[in-house]
């Protein structure tokens, strides 16, 4: 469904917010459901782990957001794979979307090779911080696994932004529900030892989590090769590995990478030096927390996506207006759908935690942590939307720079004083990243006002070629 599918409404700023509204959510709404249950296989990997044993649970905080921090470098870079595509689809260029997507496929298996060295040096990470020399153990197990899939988490973000680009986000979204229900499986299987595989424990977690990336990059390819993607799109005449092209989405995507990437690693180090020192049930504490707060944050990454592909769209077809005004529009759902979130965390924080582990410890810290993360939840769906904005309009360089001035210089000292200097513990330390997200959200939000982004062009330098397998252009579509 797209805009063309909506009702025809009397012309008016309320029948064009509803439009705007049905073209943000026919993008968003698949993402959503994707990241939804990519939020449920989390849960489900941290539940079978909490049964698994305490230590366990205990581990997949740290090893998760260290992996996650080279994870979401490879995953930043590939989602502007979406930029490129919408902006050519909005241009009459389709053929030249394919070829940034392949792009990214090679960016992935590049990045799989330059990982090799963290996965051997694993070990020495994780002797930096001081948790209990079984978490060591274990987080390094998950760590070493969980990269295996570099590749394939780079060919998925590569060929899910392509879809989004060209408007069709469900075939991402199924791709996901395949995987993950793959990885449910799988994780069932391997964790515990059943049908005469061997009790893995953590390290079934992290090969469950492995096969199903390269399981849902599978699924993705297969459509992404289709005649009819081909036809449209050149998409196997596309497929060489183009050295002008992939640097230039490394000059726009290599920025948004780096600031997912050290968003990231400064929730790590917020783990590791803040949250692992205050003990075990603190750390239990704090991984069930990082395993709810994607139920929160996940819907506004899918209107994130949505933005992005709509905001590259419009700006690919000349129209600044429309792609202001779905930007300001989904900053207004998201906003509304996370503060509801975290009105429910707070009535409901202690059954959340205790659905997990019963400790009155853990729960009595969980719950805080909840109550503390409730708070900043309407400048997280800030600073999450605003971020899509700015990357379908090519701005990621300003976002790197703020992320890390806030996140590093402004977190983690603001968050170590609070925590230890002020004796306030785990609360000081969430208390300081709600301090960072409300601050980081106003910067971008700014930036984006102050429309800076309009004198980006994100194809300089490059001109589309044409593809001896057929045309590769086509009228743009009106705006809707």
């Amino acid at each position: 469904m797209g805009a063309a599918d909506l009702p025809i409404l009397p012309p008016g700023p309320r029948a064009e917010a509803w439009r705007d509204l049905g073209e943000v959510m026919a993008i968003a709404f698949p993402v959503i459901i994707a990241m939804a249950s990519h939020t449920v296989m989390g849960l489900v990997d941290a539940w079978m782990l909490s049964k698994y044993g305490a230590s366990e649970l205990a581990a997949s905080g740290p090893a998760g957001s260290m992996s996650w921090s080279v994870l979401a470098f490879i995953l930043g870079t590939g989602s502007c794979v979406s930029t490129f595509v919408s902006q050519s689809l909005g241009r009459g260029q389709p053929a030249e979307g394919s070829r940034y997507t392949w792009q990214g496929i090679y960016f992935g298996l590049i990045a799989q090779v330059a990982a090799v060295p963290v996965i051997i040096w694993a070990p020495n990470v994780f002797t930096l911080f001081h948790n209990p020399p079984e978490v060591q153990r274990l987080s390094t197990v998950y760590f070493r696994i969980v990269l295996l899939h570099v590749a394939g988490t780079g060919a998925y973000a590569a060929l899910s932004s392509f879809f989004q680009g060209i408007g069709k986000p469900e075939i991402p979204m199924w791709a996901a529900l395949g995987a993950n229900l793959f990885n449910a499986a799988a994780a069932a299987v391997l964790i515990f030892g059943k049908f005469g595989f061997p009790r893995l424990g953590m390290a079934g977690a992290a090969w469950a989590t492995t096969m199903a990336s390269y399981f849902q990059a599978g699924l993705l390819l297969i459509p992404f090769l289709a005649r009819s993607a081909h036809e449209r799109f050149r998409t196997r005449a596309a497929c060489g590995l183009d050295l002008a092209r992939l640097r230039r989405l490394l000059w726009i995507g290599a920025p948004s990478g780096f600031t997912f990437m050290l968003d990231a690693a400064s929730w790590t180090l917020f783990i590791q030096l803040l949250i692992s020192p205050l003990g075990v049930d603190v750390l239990a504490a704090n991984s069930v927390a990082c395993a709810i707060l994607p139920i929160a944050f996940m819907p506004a990454v899918g209107i994130n996506r949505a933005v992005t592909v709509l905001v590259g769209q419009y700006i690919g077809r000349g129209d600044i207006r429309a792609a202001k005004r779905r930007a300001y529009l989904s900053i207004a759902v998201a906003m509304a759908y996370m503060v509801s979130m975290g009105i429910l965390f707070i009535i409901f924080r202690r059954p959340i935690i205790g659905f997990f582990r019963s400790e009155p410890a853990i729960v009595q810290a969980g719950g805080t942590m909840l109550i503390l993360a409730a708070i900043f939840q309407a400048f997280d769906a800030l600073a999450i939307v605003t971020l899509g904005a700015l990357r379908g309009a090519g701005d990621t360089r300003f976002p790197a720079v703020v992320t890390v001035v806030v996140g590093w210089c402004i977190m983690l000292p603001l968050g170590y004083a609070l925590t230890f200097w002020a004796h306030l513990g785990y609360a000081g330390a969430w208390g300081a990243a709600a301090v960072q997200t409300a601050l980081a959200s106003l910067i971008l939000f700014w930036r984006f006002v102050g429309e800076a982004w309009r004198k980006i062009d994100i194809f300089q330098g490059l001109k589309p070629d044409v593809l001896p397998s057929g045309p590769t252009q086509v009228p743009p579509q009106p705006p809707a």
